[in-house]
């Protein structure tokens, strides 16, 4: 596959997870300010999103994107199987989460920071799931549409 539709197949996984990893707060904040009497003022209307974005943004280019490239290369370049990639990261996201919220003891009950860190960790999860299902399902559609070469038609025809 050619190197311009792998950057295309990442960048839109990029997007995707930092549209998704910075949509989630601001819905959560969205629905807490209608339910709440008090919204917390005009301000928190721009540093919600703006703070959401910058935090889904580093995760996605410092932590997902690293990972996915990686996942991509084990499974292409060394015979991974990738079924195993998918569970393995969110697994990881969880037991960092959890190791998180344990060292950084903001709430009241360790209740609240098990709850506090799996939303978190599905939340990197999830935005791994969408880069990594971007790659695969874009993958798919690239070997579909492209048009197949004679050399590969001749051995196709030959195989089988």
């Amino acid at each position: 596959m050619r190197i311009i539709p792998e950057l295309v197949l990442h960048a839109i996984g990029a997007a995707g997870g930092i549209a998704l990893l910075s949509g989630v707060p601001v819905i959560l904040y969205a629905v807490a300010a209608s339910i709440s009497p008090d919204s917390g003022g005009p301000m928190n209307l721009v540093l919600v999103p703006l703070i959401a974005f910058t935090f889904a943004t580093c995760i996605t280019l410092c932590l997902n994107l690293p990972v996915a490239v990686l996942s991509d290369w084990l499974t292409r370049r060394r015979g991974w199987p990738r079924w195993p990639v998918l569970p393995a990261f969110v697994l990881f996201a969880l037991a960092a989460s959890w190791t998180w919220t344990a060292t950084h003891p903001r709430f009241t009950s360790w209740e609240t920071s098990v709850v506090v860190g799996t939303a978190l960790g599905l939340l990197v999860g999830s935005g791994f799931a969408l880069q990594w299902g971007t790659l695969i399902v874009g993958r798919s559609l690239i070997s579909r549409l492209a048009p197949v070469s004679a050399r590969d038609r001749a051995a196709r025809d030959r195989a089988g």
